[in-house]
């Protein structure tokens, strides 16, 4: 619970129901990311609301920094680290009170949200299926379901006000750098406002890619799904040669999951367009799939291993398939033949 209106409108609600003394606890997780004094409110709002409805509480801090420094190390964003040490604390709470499940606030506006910002990072079908009401929990402990995913942000906020609860606002929520902000301050009201039926649009998608990928769960069970090398940091993918380029695809993409299971996210355009590239390529090859890691054939199977310079500048994939001038990313790329091969002048750029 940290203290905002989703949040807030769970942990009311879910209290309210018959037969529950007794069976909820509350935690707040404290991510030492803003101002001391925003932290301590938010704590004691969520405490205050706590001996309201009669549910034990406790405040989970995460040491000052540690989020950003993780993120710093691992190369990701700021958002993804928070989500696992928050992850990880209410494991650990879960596992000190014996909880069955871990509840968490997640609203159909959030879902969509997901599936929005997935779609602009260039996700797959499983990236774009609609989130589950009960998912197994991402970094252990017992199971994380969303007893909110059926209602808008606006049922949340009508509760609310014939509760007469308060909530906090997150102050963070208005930074541009993240960008589930950006959607929500920027993206979102246009669409509001030019294609007001977006939203049931992006559903029915998201529902239908909840079926392709139930589908290619299945099928990767049956004929390739990856799995971790015995005694090496690296991943195999079995019958790879066997399997159809849709198949290799996530299979590639989930050996890179498990090689790299908390590093660089794998979710970028341009990693899924490295994952592609590799999956169609016939005869086989190696080919280096970005953020650090590389596959290669080894008789039928495809193994995926760190490459060692994991996390350096961000990279993006680029298909030459003929001579020319190419200009990307702020370079400009000229691609000539020679008696040697082809000759690749790059200028201008960081990398």
């Amino acid at each position: 619970v940290s203290g905002g209106a989703d949040s807030t409108a769970m942990l009311a609600a879910v209290a309210a129901l018959p037969d529950m003394a007794g069976r909820l606890a509350a935690a707040h997780v404290n991510h030492g990311l803003r101002p001391l004094d925003e932290c301590e409110a938010d704590s004691r709002a969520v405490q205050r609301l706590c001996e309201r409805v009669n549910v034990p509480f406790a405040e989970l801090a995460v040491s000052r920094g540690a989020i950003t420094r993780q993120a710093e190390a691992e190369g990701s964003g700021i958002e993804a680290a928070a989500r696992r040490f928050r992850y990880e604390a209410l494991a650990r709470e879960a596992e000190r009170v014996r909880t069955d499940y871990i509840l968490v606030a997640h609203t159909k506006d959030d879902a969509l949200e997901t599936v929005l910002m997935r779609m602009l990072r260039g996700a797959g079908p499983r990236g774009l299926a609609l989130m589950r009401p009960l998912v197994p929990a991402p970094f252990g402990g017992p199971p994380v379901c969303r007893p909110l995913l059926d209602s808008t942000r606006h049922d949340v906020l009508d509760f609310l006000a014939e509760q007469g609860l308060s909530y906090r606002t997150d102050s963070t929520n208005a930074d541009p750098r993240f960008l589930r902000n950006r959607l929500r301050l920027r993206l979102i009201p246009v669409l509001d406002e030019h294609f007001p039926s977006w939203r049931r649009g992006l559903l029915d998608t998201a529902e239908t890619q909840a079926l392709v990928s139930g589908y290619l769960d299945d099928e990767l069970e049956k004929h390739g799904a990856a799995r971790l090398a015995a005694g090496e940091p690296a991943a195999v993918i079995d019958n790879f040669e066997d399997l159809p380029p849709f198949l290799r695809e996530e299979a590639l993409f989930d050996a890179a999951g498990l090689v790299k299971p908390g590093g660089k996210t794998l979710r970028r355009c341009a990693v899924r367009g490295a994952i592609r590239a590799a999956a169609s390529q016939t005869p086989p090859l190696s080919a280096d799939l970005g953020a650090g890691l590389r596959v290669s054939r080894e008789g039928g199977s495809a193994v995926v291993r760190q490459t060692g310079d994991a996390d350096a500048a961000p990279f993006f994939s680029l298909l030459i398939n003929k001579c020319g001038t190419y200009t990307i990313g702020g370079m400009l790329v000229s691609v000539s033949e020679s008696d040697a091969g082809f000759v690749f002048s790059v200028r201008g750029g960081s990398t």
